[in-house]
């Protein structure tokens, strides 16, 4: 089956696959995972942002002076 797979012959069909019963991490991993995202990457990245445009704006203001 290994050997098939590597070389794309899949005319024979015996590939078979199955769903699990039990997904892996349990029913909180997707909460979990979500919140662990949102608080190391997506909330320092639009922290950043927002310094970033604060910079901008604060500099186009010191440029009209």
């Amino acid at each position: 089956v290994f050997l098939k797979l590597l070389s794309l012959d899949w005319s024979n069909n015996s590939f078979t696959f199955t769903t699990l019963q039990i997904p892996h991490g349990g029913e909180d991993y997707l909460p979990t995972y979500l919140t662990f995202m949102a608080i190391f990457c997506v909330f320092p990245y639009f922290e950043e942002n927002i310094r970033c445009l604060r910079a901008v704006i604060k500099n186009r203001q010191q440029q009209q002076i």
